[in-house]
């Protein structure tokens, strides 16, 4: 009885571990068609995740440019504005001016 137990036990632990496994080379494969440097072909796991360290550092580093164009953007539009406001108010001067 307990050698049945302890087979059944085995091969439930083995059909676990099969899919685990399986759906841990899914997500590696997953990772393989994102990362544009790993659409050229096989690579190991071990490249797979140093090649995505990369390509996250890499969108952080263009994630951080297009946040501070965006924050220049933003000050070159406030600025606008304020010029525009203090145009309105010596344009509306010079016509009382002239009235």
């Amino acid at each position: 009885m307990e050698q049945r137990c302890t087979a059944y036990r085995r091969a439930t632990h083995k059909l676990s571990e099969q899919k685990r496994r399986k759906i841990l080379n899914s997500r590696f494969d997953d990772l393989r068609t994102i990362i544009p440097s790993c659409q050229d072909g096989a690579h190991s796991k071990m490249s797979v995740l140093k090649k995505a360290m990369n390509y996250i550092d890499q969108l952080t580093k263009e994630l951080m440019v297009q946040e501070h164009v965006l924050r220049e953007l933003q000050h070159e539009q406030e600025r606008r504005r304020l010029l525009q406001q203090e145009h309105s108010h010596w344009y509306s001067k010079l016509q009382a001016l002239r009235s």
